[in-house]
């Protein structure tokens, strides 16, 4: 299924593989742990506007 701006749920699962939501085992700075949340907040982002734009089984486009 795609999702508006061809969201796909490959592409979720990839992100999520990827940048996943968890702390790496090794020690971190705050800096380096700050920019893993950022990347975080652009996957969780990107999993929102999939979910939101195939919701109820309807695919909805950049005009409706």
């Amino acid at each position: 299924m795609i999702g508006i701006y061809g969201i796909t749920q490959e592409l979720v699962d990839k992100l999520d593989a990827l940048y996943p939501d968890k702390l790496p085992k090794d020690s971190i700075t705050i800096e380096e742990l700050t920019f893993l949340q950022g990347q975080r907040v652009v996957i969780d982002q990107i999993k929102q506007l999939f979910i939101e734009s195939t919701q109820e089984g309807e695919v909805k486009t950049l005009f409706s």
